[in-house]
């Protein structure tokens, strides 16, 4: 048997595929033949966000292994309707930081990058106004990313796909481009 890769990733997808091909056979582990030459179509990130936001260790498990992930975006901050309450309130705070460090602890040794992810202009008055000169916002954001990069992590600020209306102080302050 003889597994080889270019890179750390490449290695540990054989090895996932390697343990496929084990089966048992009278109660004895047995290892099919077969002769696998594999390589991604298009290199690069393949990232995956698991539908259950949480820190069991099979759902990223299934994400990273099946689908050959090399980055995972987690929602657990964009669960409330507001992404500052669990900043703000500190049993929160401490309950998805524990929840980040399990994920971290399950990742990043694997060389999995992963980042939980904020909706900016969520959960405010005036939803759907980014607070663009909040320093309360700012604050939090810095919160939460540092304690993802003590667990290994990265914070995702989601922009895409939005819309985005500028709150009336940001206009004011910061004028606009749009007519």
């Amino acid at each position: 048997m003889f597994l080889k890769s270019r890179d750390f990733h490449g290695l540990l997808w054989a090895i996932t595929s390697f343990n496929q091909l084990i089966t048992a056979q009278n109660g004895q582990p047995m290892l099919r033949a077969a002769s696998i030459q594999d390589f991604p179509e298009f290199p690069g990130i393949r990232a995956f966000t698991p539908f259950k936001d949480d820190d069991q260790a099979d759902v990223a498990w299934f994400g990273v292994s099946v689908l050959r992930s090399n980055a995972v975006i987690y929602r657990q901050l964009r669960k409330p309707v507001d992404w500052r309450l669990p900043l703000r309130d500190e049993t929160q705070f401490n309950d998805w930081k524990a929840r980040t460090q399990k994920i971290g602890a399950q990742l990043t040794p694997l060389k999995i990058a992963w980042y939980d992810s904020i909706l900016p202009f969520n959960g405010h008055v005036g939803l759907g106004q980014v607070r663009s000169k909040s320093e309360e916002d700012f604050q939090l954001v810095v919160k939460a990313g540092l304690a993802l990069a003590e667990a290994g992590g990265s914070l995702c600020l989601l922009y895409d796909d939005y819309r985005f209306f500028l709150s009336p102080e940001d206009v004011r302050d910061f004028g606009t481009a749009r007519v």
